[in-house]
């Protein structure tokens, strides 16, 4: 769909709505929002304040002006819609399009799951995968000289490390010392960063 065709989509949906499903935003009750996709906000005279993605910060992130304030959209929708029980600080497009944002993209995340989910980091670009083979080994644990680490959601198959995000595996990226030793960096389940050497978890598993 082209963005004319988008905006006037958007447009047959302001006038075929009703005011009945627009309801005031709570952190910010000077504006109501349209209780479902594409998610249209009002101020109290009825002028509308977001209807596309026409504006975009420096990262890609569609964002609305709310009382002078900038907010990025998918902030506005979770802190309106998405419960959040544990007070999560970050907002995750689960399936990394940031321009979807559908409620089922969105959710309340940890900083690790965060980053965890992101397209990649610095000129590094991660690969994902749909699904692995039924032999893949799920890793539970991997001990280092201080102590055992717990993990959740780490894969191993084919000589690579996963990450599962829910949707799809990460491939970890490969890391060399100058001694010529493979390993990946993964957070343990109490948020520790772990530094897995391939060939002295190989040898915990009798892998090789």
């Amino acid at each position: 769909m082209s963005e004319t065709e988008s905006t006037s989509s958007i447009e047959e949906d302001i006038k075929a709505t009703n005011d009945e499903h627009y309801i005031t935003l709570t952190k910010h009750p000077d504006y109501k929002i349209l209780d479902k996709y594409p998610f249209i906000i009002k101020n109290k005279k009825g002028h509308i304040m977001y209807v596309h993605q026409s504006e975009k910060n420096h990262a890609g992130y569609t964002y609305v002006k709310l009382n002078s304030h900038i907010i990025d959209l998918h902030r506005v929708l979770a802190e309106q819609f998405l419960p959040n029980p544990e007070n999560l600080l970050l907002v995750n497009h689960i399936n990394r399009d940031i321009t979807d944002y559908h409620l089922d993209n969105l959710e309340w995340s940890t900083f690790s799951n965060n980053n965890r989910n992101r397209k990649g980091f610095g000129k590094i670009k991660y690969e994902f995968v749909k699904e692995l083979s039924e032999d893949a080994f799920k890793v539970p644990n991997y001990e280092t000289t201080n102590g055992t680490h717990n993990f959740d959601f780490l894969y191993f198959q084919d000589d690579n490390f996963y990450y599962y995000n829910g949707i799809e595996y990460r491939i970890l990226h490969r890391k060399e010392t100058n001694k010529g030793d493979f390993f990946v960096n993964f957070s343990d389940s109490d948020g520790h960063s772990t530094r897995i050497y391939f060939n002295k978890f190989k040898f915990q598993y009798d892998l090789n």
